[in-house]
C-alpha cells in the first residue's frame, strides 16, 4: 500500500479502536471484540484444537442468542 504523507495502512497497522469508532458512526451500531489466544503462530502450524473447540462454542453461543 503506497505511504501517504509518511503514513502508511493496512489491517495489520490500524487499531481496532479506530475501526469500531468508523464501523459505530458509518453505521450506527454497536461494536465489541473478542479474541482467542492461538496455542502458536509458527508459519504452516495447523489451528490448535483448543482454538478450534473456542471458535465453535463461540459461534453456537452467538448463533443461538439471535436465533431467538
Amino acid at each position: 500500500m503506497a505511504a501517504i504523507e509518511g503514513m502508511s495502512a493496512s489491517t495489520h497497522s490500524l487499531p481496532l479502536s479506530i475501526l469500531a469508532r468508523y464501523l459505530t458512526l458509518e453505521l450506527n451500531c454497536q461494536v465489541a471484540a473478542l479474541g482467542i489466544q492461538s496455542a502458536s503462530n509458527t508459519f504452516g502450524e495447523p489451528v490448535s484444537e483448543a482454538v478450534l473447540q473456542a471458535v465453535e462454542a463461540i459461534a453456537g453461543s452467538y448463533i443461538s442468542s439471535y436465533k431467538k
